[in-house]
């Protein structure tokens, strides 16, 4: 809690975009709404609901979401302390400190898939190293059943399952236990599949979460060689890397490993290839890391003293603890006092993206009404959730419909059909944050190169052109905020 305080809703006035277009996937499942059939998305169906569960558990406020992150990663470093407790005793408890102040460096402000993945990575390694189960065939089952949920969280976060099937094959040659958590991967996805399908929502579900995928990783070598050192560096400054690095040499080394030991070396390359496929570094795509690096930290731990052992880990938590402290200290009476009426009400402006965006959510709730629609041009499903405005296209977010390699004039036509069909009352450009989205001014949009603008857009652009007027200019970063005009 003390770690993810920092990111709840008294003292978090911001989110990602990625958490905040999860947050809107929430209301809009509240509302009845399916995702990918009314919202276009491409990250998995698990965190979409999530967030949907939060909210409804918060009864409209993101308060619900916290309180599961929590609670998830509590969960989380319960059992890993049960599993490292078998082999090293006292010195497993060094591992709650390294864990939760690493993770200040990956958190990324939370409600991120990575974090969700955390819970079944721990309870993955739990049932497979240290709970003894009477049928192991329900243990494998299960383990297959949490393979899938981490699959359609993000397909790369299967690490530590991909590891247990090596680990099956390869060390103890049991193929029917990879086979029976095959089976419970599979009769998950087929319910997920099937779920899709009775909703109408299975194409679009394969569309955005498979094949915009497959172009979304495509990278090359070096670029996936420079996410993995970035990682590491990430976590070098964190501490956890200088304990964990020089802990896996001395267990590659050491002629007599745990089994607990011996799974974690197959473990971690496994997190870091998986990690590494898109080429991007965002900070978050590290945490899969984070469980079995821990291991080996606590390995490399029990082979000192315990004083010293301590002294090491203390060391090491004092920059990430200086960062936390320094950032939030202890407000003044009257900011608590205006926080306290703010996270009261549901939707408050923890979540907008900056103070641009925040001023934009506020011109949003004035200018408009709640039955008006509002696309937000670029990447701002954030503040379609903060203003509670919904978007007139399930394309809430628009770099796909200009993503090279994955556009196509369907998805543009499709666009088109329902920006015409329901014009939003305002149309906010905030592609000054968002270079993957042209921008809607003509002059502004010559030599926009990120991606690749089909001719089929142009009936867009030239939709936007007859049938808005600017109206006004919000924040540091220049939003321009257009108004439709009412043709007689």
């Amino acid at each position: 809690m003390v770690v993810l305080l920092p990111n709840s809703p008294y003292f978090r006035r911001q989110v990602s975009e990625d958490s905040g277009m999860f947050m809107y996937h929430g209301q809009k499942i509240l509302q009845g709404s399916v995702p990918y059939r009314d919202t276009w998305e491409h990250k998995g169906p698990v965190i979409l609901y999530v967030n949907a569960l939060g909210l409804l558990i918060g009864g409209g406020s993101v308060w619900g979401i916290w309180l599961i992150e929590v609670a998830g990663i509590a969960f989380s470093v319960l059992l890993m302390i049960e599993v490292l407790r078998l082999d090293y005793k006292r010195i497993a408890l060094f591992a709650v400190p390294l864990f939760l102040f690493a993770l200040v460096f990956v958190l990324d402000g939370g409600n991120l898939t990575e974090e969700y993945y955390l819970v079944a990575q721990a309870l993955a390694v739990y049932l497979y190293v240290y709970a003894r189960p009477r049928n192991k065939w329900v243990r494998f089952l299960f383990l297959g059943a949490l393979a899938a949920a981490g699959f359609f969280l993000r397909q790369n976060l299967i690490g530590v399952f991909v590891a247990i099937a090596v680990w099956e094959i390869i060390s103890i040659k049991k193929i029917p236990s990879v086979l029976l958590m095959a089976s419970g991967f599979v009769a998950v996805s087929c319910v997920i599949v099937v779920y899709f399908y009775l909703n109408e929502s299975l194409p679009q579900f394969f569309d955005g979460f498979v094949r915009f995928n497959l172009v979304y990783s495509s990278s090359d070598f070096l670029s996936r060689l420079k996410t993995v050192y970035m990682g590491v560096w990430i976590l070098a400054k964190s501490g956890m890397a200088l304990l964990a690095i020089p802990g896996a040499i001395l267990a590659l080394c050491s002629r007599k490993k745990s089994k607990l030991l011996s799974f974690a070396l197959i473990w971690l390359p496994v997190e870091v290839m998986l990690s590494s496929i898109s080429g991007i570094h965002a900070a978050h795509y590290y945490m899969p890391w984070l469980m079995p690096l821990i291991i080996f930290s606590v390995y490399l731990l029990s082979r000192i003293r315990l004083k010293i052992a301590a002294a090491v880990v203390l060391s090491l938590t004092i920059i990430p603890v200086g960062v936390v402290a320094f950032e939030y200290l202890p407000k003044p009476t009257v900011a608590v006092c205006q926080d306290i009426a703010w996270f009261l009400l549901p939707q408050s402006n923890f979540f907008e993206c900056g103070t641009s965006k925040r001023q934009l959510t506020q011109y949003l709730k004035l200018a408009t009404n709640k039955d008006n629609k509002v696309l937000i041009w670029g990447f701002g499903g954030s503040v379609n959730f903060a203003s509670n405005r919904l978007s007139p296209t399930r394309f809430t977010y628009q770099y796909p419909l200009f993503f090279r390699g994955y556009t196509n004039p369907d998805l543009v036509n499709e666009f088109y059909r329902e920006l015409v069909a329901n014009p939003p009352v305002i149309i906010a450009d905030v592609t000054s944050l968002h270079y993957r989205v042209p921008p809607l001014d003509k002059q502004h949009r010559v030599g926009w190169q990120w991606g690749v603008i089909l001719p089929e857009m142009e009936k867009a652009f030239s939709f936007f052109d007859t049938n808005y007027k600017y109206e006004a200019s919000l924040g540091d970063e220049g939003f321009k905020v257009y108004r439709y005009v009412q043709k007689l």
